[in-house]
């Protein structure tokens, strides 16, 4: 699978735009970001069944 923008393969599933997605859409379709150019566009399932997910973060940061 490839970025529809630039055509990269580096690819991850990620959470942030599942919010706006109702949880029965979430089951067949999957937000996907590219790590080149930061686009975020859905794909079925069963296209990204071979992608890794992107890495969590804690929202908030301990201030040193």
């Amino acid at each position: 699978m490839r970025c529809p923008r630039c055509g990269s393969t580096h690819l991850r599933k990620t959470t942030a735009g599942q919010r706006k997605l109702s949880s029965v859409i979430r089951l067949v379709v999957v937000p996907v970001r590219c790590y080149m150019c930061g686009h975020l566009f859905h794909r079925p399932t069963a296209m990204t069944d071979d992608l890794r997910s992107e890495p969590a973060y804690h929202r908030y940061r301990r201030v040193a």
